[in-house]
């Protein structure tokens, strides 16, 4: 009715509720650190719903104020749990986002399937992930799926003012995309700094692993491997 207050409880009660969800089911697939769960953010993960919007969110939470409790920082950390994520759009890590871990549940099972698999169904030759300006990232146990239209599967760019770097792969998978990971095409400046260790790229039509930019240097690799691609590592300026 007019002249009524605004139902001011009623909206603190939700957002306590909601800031309540996200931090009770953070997950914590690694010691000592807190996990935002995607599927709290509307991830499904049957292959079939697109899941795209919902992980998109959680990443850009990450380290942010909680709604409607600015003095609650979220958790840095991001958990994908076993399943299928379907992908209609590029996720984006830019200078803006603290996201400092992203984690799945693994990448294959003894039968050979994926576990956590973020899996292309969007535009041909768009990116699946693509990280500019970012500084400070461990991606773990994850499966990046191209679906045989994807271009760069996991593509990383500095932007102007802003290197990108100090980043940190391990246990992945890169497959029937274009090109695994790509560094440097969109700014001649540094993409550089990163370890790799039991990565592999495979199936991808181009190239397992490429550097554009003379500053795409100090990388550290160590168990990693491309098969069944035409090009394995490949530095066309900088390594």
């Amino acid at each position: 009715m007019p002249g009524l207050p605004a139902p001011t409880g009623i909206l603190v009660c939700a957002l306590v509720l909601l800031l309540g969800t996200l931090l009770a089911h953070a997950q914590t697939p690694a010691a000592g650190m807190t996990y935002l769960n995607v599927r709290d953010f509307g991830a499904v993960g049957d292959g079939q719903a697109d899941d795209t919007q919902a992980i998109q969110a959680a990443l850009r939470a990450a380290g942010k104020p909680a709604p409607g409790s600015p003095q609650q920082v979220l958790p840095t950390g991001v958990f994908v749990p076993r399943g299928i994520y379907r992908l209609t759009r590029t996720l984006e890590l830019g200078p803006d986002d603290l996201l400092a871990h992203l984690q799945g549940e693994g990448t294959l099972t003894p039968r050979g399937k994926p576990q956590t698999s973020l899996k292309w169904d969007g535009p041909e030759g768009d990116p699946l992930l693509n990280l500019a300006g970012y500084v400070g990232l461990r991606m773990s146990d994850l499966h990046l799926d191209g679906s045989d239209r994807a271009g760069v599967l996991l593509r990383i760019n500095s932007v102007r003012g802003v290197g990108t770097g100090n980043l940190y792969f391990e246990r992945l998978n890169l497959v029937r995309g274009d090109t695994g990971f790509e560094f440097g095409k969109d700014l001649d400046s540094c993409a550089a700094d990163m370890t790799f260790v039991d990565c592999w790229m495979q199936y991808c039509k181009t190239a397992g692993f490429r550097t554009m930019a003379p500053q795409n240097v100090d990388y550290l690799i160590l168990r990693c491997g491309v098969t069944n691609t035409p090009i394995g590592f490949h530095f066309y300026r900088g390594g």
